[in-house]
Parts: structure tokens; sequence; C-alpha cells
């Protein structure tokens, strides 16, 4: 009996686990500043060129995701494994269909395609 017990539990635990990593990107936004202040972005893009500050990642509860890296919202899904956040978009417009993050703690995450940091959105 307390053999099974321990069965259970370690089983359940396991199981968990996942979902509390996942469940910590739930309804998170993670951003990539493109300039070190706003102002600096500002100037670098006066006029009718304005682009962009930052790009962000939105994750939500159900595995789907967004990405914006331009001007354009990239729809996915999302999973996490052990300290990575697999990503598949549904089109390979401005990144690649597939591709992962790094968990470097709940608020910092690095794409592994460039190395560039992402903070938690606050």
């Amino acid at each position: 009996m307390k053999k099974s017990l321990l069965i259970v539990c370690v089983v359940v635990t396991l199981l968990t686990g996942c979902k509390e990593e996942e469940s910590f990107l739930a309804g998170k936004i993670y951003v990539h500043l493109l300039y070190p202040t706003y102002e600096e972005c500002l100037a670098d893009n006066s006029g009718s060129n304005f682009f962009s500050c930052s790009w962000d990642v939105s994750f939500y509860g159900d595995g789907d995701m967004d990405i914006v890296v331009t001007d354009i919202i990239n729809s996915g899904t999302y999973y996490t494994k052990g300290e990575k956040i697999y990503i598949t978009l549904e089109d390979d417009v401005e990144l690649p269909k597939q591709f992962t993050f790094t968990i470097v703690s709940k608020t910092e995450l690095v794409l592994d395609l460039d190395g560039s940091t992402w903070l938690l959105e606050e």
C-alpha cells in the first residue's frame, strides 16, 4: 500500500511539474528592447520611418502564443521541457517555423536563434 501511494505521488509530481513551468508563462509577455531608451528609439524612428522600439512574445494558458518581431503578429503554439520553450509558428514569414527560448528565470528568456535577452513586461 505504501509503495503504491509513493508511486502515485511520484507520477503526479512529474506530471504537474511540467504544467507548473507552462503555467508560469501563461498570461505573460516578454519584451526584447531594440534601444537602450525610449528616447533613442524615437530619435532613430522619426517621421514616417517609425518601425518598432521592441519585440515581444505573449504566452497564453492554452499553449498558444504570439510573437512580434517587426510589425507583424506571428501566431503559433508552445510547450516547455526542462529549461526550453519550444515554439512552432503557423507561418515562417519573419522567423523559422520552429525555434526555442531558454528559460533563464521566470523573468528572463533568451532567444536561442540570436542570443537576445527577453525580459518579463512589468
